[in-house]
């Protein structure tokens, strides 16, 4: 809806007045989903903004699924009832959003809810999400409030029964092991990722690839290799010690600060209070499960 808006409006200056947000702001929106699609939909000069090609073919393509969504929910009585978008990587949809999903529930009876895995590259998108858990301070438009929540531990997990490498090792061990390394995908391309592994991924022995820290870990219970990742996504599998965390002697300590944003319109919501009690009551609880593993 915004795209379109943004078409209607003839130009971003527009388009900054009608949907009250700068226009630095939506020049990187429009800069995003032009990157998303892989395309220039826009051409820019002084006279403002004239749809490409391409970007009426999307443009045209945006309009006929908001029609039929219209269709949808105006003949639906279901459909009546506001929605909250929630949106996070996944591992934090699976380990936090999720198991407080009926609490959240009990909280906001008159919603529901939709909960989305996001690509850490899409998170900042302006106007798409309600609710926002993310790695690290990101740029987000004025119309949204971010709050730093907590910081999340990063190690490097092995199976249990991987008797290849003792509980505590140096860079050197590690130099025949395999690890298995994060991408991504984005204009079709599959493209690496970060784990932020204090060893350079060009140091490492490749091994498996994968885009999710969850299934990282899940590689390794049935391999022989090892993956850098947040604890969090492994905590169940640390607790029943199927995973367990090496150390490495000559590596710090990773954390990564974990914030929370929300649209600004829904501060004054009585019960986002409650809402973000709960997230930070479920991250206590994992934070005391990593912390019996982490020597």
């Amino acid at each position: 809806r915004k795209v379109l808006q943004i078409a209607e409006s003839d130009s971003i200056r527009n388009a900054s007045r009608l949907l009250k947000e700068s226009p630095s702001q939506l020049s990187k929106f429009v800069a995003r989903l032009e990157d998303g699609f892989g395309c220039q939909l826009f051409q820019r000069s002084h006279r403002g903004l004239n749809p490409t090609a391409e970007g009426k073919a999307v443009l045209e393509t945006l309009e006929r699924i908001l029609d039929s969504t219209e269709a949808i929910t105006s003949d639906n009585p279901d459909y009546k009832q506001p929605v909250l978008t929630i949106a996070s990587v996944s591992f934090l949809t699976s380990h936090v959003v999720v198991p407080i999903l009926s609490k959240i529930s009990d909280i906001w009876p008159e919603y529901r809810f939709r909960v989305l895995d996001v690509s850490p590259n899409y998170v900042a998108q302006s106007g798409i999400f309600d609710i926002c858990l993310h790695m690290g301070a990101l740029d987000w438009p004025q119309s949204y409030k971010s709050n730093q929540l907590s910081s999340l531990d990063w190690g490097l997990v092995a199976s249990s029964e991987l008797s290849d490498l003792p509980q505590e090792v140096s860079e050197l061990d590690l130099k025949h092991t395999k690890f298995v390394t994060p991408v991504y995908f984005q204009n079709s391309v599959i493209q690496s990722g970060n784990d932020f592994c204090p060893l350079a991924a060009k140091q490492r022995l490749p091994g498996d690839q994968t885009a999710s820290a969850s299934n990282a870990g899940e590689i390794c219970l049935f391999s022989k290799q090892v993956a850098y990742i947040p604890l969090v996504a492994v905590h169940h599998l640390l607790e029943s010690q199927l995973l367990r965390v090496i150390t490495v002697r000559e590596w710090p300590q990773t954390k990564k600060d974990l914030f929370v944003t929300v649209k600004a319109t829904h501060l004054k919501m009585k019960a986002l209070k409650t809402f973000l009690q709960a997230i930070e009551s479920r991250l206590r609880h994992l934070e005391g499960v990593i912390s019996a593993h982490i020597k």
